[in-house]
């Protein structure tokens, strides 16, 4: 993973410091606090054309959908503090989200 000190990432929030919400944002995304929880399927569901049936357990990997090609474009890999993209799951999901998810912003200002 690329970081602030790579070509042109720090020259970026030097010269546009309100793009630091969304720098931020990127970092999350590729630096998920959470990288995996098990579930269980609760009711029978098709994602991407293959049925997982309810009862099944399964894997959700949030780090590996963090760099998603299909989300985030071919460069999914890279650090891009300029990019605009999705929604990303550095916090998984859940009602816990919408309580600690502005944390980072946050600790960011003190």
């Amino acid at each position: 993973m690329g970081d602030v000190r790579g070509p042109g990432q720090r020259r970026t929030l030097l010269d546009t410091p309100a793009r630091l919400p969304a720098a931020v944002e990127e970092l999350l995304r590729l630096t998920s606090p959470v990288q995996c929880l098990a579930r269980t399927v609760t009711a029978d569901t098709t994602p991407h054309g293959r049925t997982v049936p309810a009862g099944r357990k399964v894997l959700l990997l949030y780090g590996a959908a963090n760099r998603d090609p299909r989300a985030f474009g071919p460069d999914a890999d890279r650090l891009d503090l300029t990019r605009d993209g999705p929604q990303h799951l550095a916090f998984a999901g859940g009602s816990y989200v919408r309580r600690y998810a502005s944390l980072p912003f946050v600790t960011g200002r003190t």
